[in-house]
This record gives C-alpha cells, structure tokens and sequence, in this order.
C-alpha cells in the first residue's frame, strides 16, 4: 500500500512538473501570439484591439521591448504623446532598436504638427525600405493638415494612395483636406465632398473612431445638426475628454440655441487643452452671441495676440470690437483680413510658378513672403531657405528672415542673417568703386 503511495505521489509530482513545463514553455509562445495579433490589428487600424493584445503581452513579459514599442505606436495613433514618450523610453532601455524608436519619436511630433525637422528627412523617410511607410505617411499628413500646409499634405497623401491604396485612413485624410482647404463652412459642396470620404472610412473601418468625429463635423457644416449630434455623441460616449469633439459638440449646441450646454462643453475643452485656439473661438462667438461682447474681445485677444494670421479669431475678434464701439479698430481688423484673403487668394499660383522653376530665387521668395506676413510665419521658412540656398544674398529674404528669428528669440540665426546683408551691401560698395 505504501509502495502505491509512493508510486503516485511521483506520477502526481511528474504530472505537476508537466504542467509548470508547458506553463514556463507556454508564455513566450503566447507573448508572441499576442504581439502578433496585435500587429494585425494595427494594420487595419484597429487601436482598441491592439490596445488590448499588448497589454496582455506585458502582463506576459512586462520587459517586452517590443510590446512596449508597438504600445507606444498605438498611443501616438491615440494622438497620447506623453504615453508615446514614456512606452518608446522603456522599449529602447530594454534594448529595442533606437533607430526605430527615434523614427517612432518623429512620427509622434508630426502627428501633433511638429513637422520642421522631420520636413527635412521625409523624402529619405519616404524612399527607406521599412515597414513603417502607413504610419510615416499618416503621422505626416497629419501634421501638414494641422499646420495649413495643404501641398505638402497633397503629396503625402499622394504617396500614401500609391503605396497602400486598401489603407481606410486614407480617405478620411482626403476628406480633412477637403475642410481644410475650405474658407467658409458655406460651401456646402466641400462638406459634402469630405463627408463622402469620412463615409468611405466609416463603411471599410466602423472601428475607426475619428471617421464619427469627422463626420460630425462635416454633418455640421452642412447644417444636418441630428446627423452631427448622433456621431459627436457616439464618439465623446468613448472619448468624453476630447477637446475637439466637446468643441465641435459645444458649436452644436451654440447653433441650436443651447448656450449652457454649449459654454460647458466649450469651456471644459479649454480647461482640458488651453492652447486650443478653435475652442477659445467658438467660445468667444458664443459670447458674441449671447450679446456679450467685451466678454467675446476679453477671450479672443490673447489668442489673437499669439496667432495673428488666424483669419477666424481676428474675424471674430473685429466683429466684438464693432459691437462695442471700438469702431476704429474694427476697421483695422476688417482691412487686414481682406487684405490676408487677396494675398493668400494669389498662394497656390505662386507655387505653381516656384515649382515649375525651381531655381529662380525670387519665385521661391514670392511665396515665402506672403505666408510670413499673412499665415503661421513657420509655414513661410521652406521658401524663405530655398531662396537662401539658390541665392545667399537674397537681402529681402535675409531681412525677412532675420526679423522673424528676432522675434521667436532665436537672435544668433537673426545675426547670421544681417551679416549676410552687411557683407552683400559693402560688397556692392565695393565693386561701385
């Protein structure tokens, strides 16, 4: 009876050392179970399931470097960038490729409009053999919509379209171009252009929550305030801490007469993101509105002060300054901002123009002049150095350059530049002699 015993206690023992065998044996086979679904997941721009894959993955393994990498690629896609920073800090400690990790950190500074450096190698990005060609082209047409550079988003697009034309972002990209490039929410026919895309998306990825925000937002301009409402409500019901959504929400609820609800939601978003000019616009028309204008000035002034080139919040900030008397100054505003729309109306020949010759300085700099006095001046830096390249003593360039790095404080690139002016005019002195 005790050799009975004795015989199953080591068959029970064996059976249980199986067991922790399969168990030890079994966890990198799921570690890579789950980075490879979660990969696949990515791929159809699925972030919620991937989400999920990799947080199983480091329950498994929470020194995962690529666990932690592809977290932090999710997250950019999420547009949550300290969460970006922190996953691609512990993939690389954890010894994942730098290379990649560095690129990843690109793509996230131009998923948020960042895009100066990263400007400079996107042709080579572009032209490298790497599988990150979706996120690169995504990240970068991002960042060129956010900062008005609508020809360089064309072209990113562009490439996107021929190197993954089953992408379903892709249309949603083509669609916040539309709107983009649009100069008044009455044209009707640029909604509806854009709406088609989001719909596109929407109808090869429901899964992808920006196409609802964006349908949304096309629903709005196009004065479809139940369709807008359905597809904000869906998506602040996932997202509810969303500055864009509760902006968009909150101009829902100013159009239809809601003003509580709408100052609520306008003013959470600036709490949630302060620096969010549109949000701090919608609240400012809200008090114009509501018949409060020193209120809308109050509000709109200091964003105004910051972005002088934004035609809406001066366009506003006018209409505030004229209904509460301060005509004169209206005017000013009012003057400036035909002026901005002759100007900017002339852009899109001039670069026709800069392209097609594309060694004529003066070309270069018609169209870096512009952008420097009418829209962000870091727009107009692309021109203004092409025509530094083609011509070192370019002196219109040179001052323009030399003002704006006065400006932002940069005062070693502003010397640089009134050197270059110095010796170019004791040049010319010196050879009229």
């Amino acid at each position: 009876m005790a050799k009975k015993s004795k015989t199953k206690s080591r068959l029970l023992l064996s059976a249980v050392a199986l067991i922790v065998s399969a168990v030890i044996a079994w966890d990198p086979i799921n570690l890579q179970l789950q980075l490879t679904r979660a990969k696949a997941a990515l791929l159809i721009r699925d972030t919620d399931t991937a989400s999920e894959h990799l947080d199983n993955a480091l329950e498994i393994d929470p020194e995962s470097s690529e666990a932690h990498f592809f977290l932090a690629r999710t997250y950019r896609r999420l547009g949550d960038i300290d969460n970006v920073r922190r996953h691609l800090q512990f993939a690389q400690e954890l010894g994942f490729d730098p290379i990649r990790c560095r690129r990843e950190q690109t793509y996230a500074m131009a998923h948020i409009g960042v895009v100066g450096e990263g400007q400079s190698q996107l042709a080579q990005l572009l032209a490298s053999d790497t599988n990150d060609g979706m996120d690169l082209c995504e990240s970068f047409a991002r960042g060129f919509i956010t900062t008005k550079n609508h020809q360089m988003a064309d072209a990113v697009i562009e490439a996107w379209e021929r190197d993954y034309p089953n992408d379903p972002l892709i249309p949603l990209f083509r669609g916040r171009l539309h709107l983009a490039r649009a100069e008044s929410q009455t044209q009707r026919e640029v909604a509806q252009a854009a709406l088609k895309e989001f719909e596109i998306t929407y109808t090869k990825a429901p899964y992808i929550a920006e196409s609802w925000l964006f349908m949304g937002e096309a629903s709005l301009q196009l004065q479809d305030y139940e369709q807008a409402a359905e597809h904000l409500n869906r998506y602040l019901s996932k997202y509810p801490e969303h500055p864009v959504a509760l902006t968009y929400s909150g101009k829902l609820h100013r159009k239809t007469g809601d003003f509580g609800s709408a100052r609520q939601q306008l003013t959470q978003a600036l709490e949630l993101s302060p620096d969010y000019n549109v949000a701090s616009l919608e609240l400012g028309q809200l008090e114009l509105d509501s018949g409060n204008s020193e209120q809308a000035i109050a509000i709109l002034m200091p964003f105004h002060e910051t972005q002088p080139w934004n035609l809406d919040i001066r366009h506003s900030l006018a209409t505030a300054l004229q209904e509460s008397d301060q005509i004169e100054m209206a005017k000013v505003h009012f003057a400036y901002i035909k002026g901005a729309r002759i100007a900017m109306a002339q852009v899109p020949e001039l670069v026709k123009v800069a392209n097609a010759d594309s060694t004529n300085a003066d070309a270069q700099f018609a169209v870096g002049e512009i952008l420097m006095h009418y829209n962000d001046p870091a727009q107009s830096l692309m021109w203004l150095n092409r025509t530094i390249a083609l011509d070192a003593d370019h002196l219109s360039a040179n001052s323009l350059l030399a003002t704006y790095y006065d400006s932002i404080g940069n005062f070693g690139f502003a010397k640089q530049h009134r050197d270059r002016i110095t010796q170019s005019q004791e040049s010319e002195r010196t050879e009229s002699e």
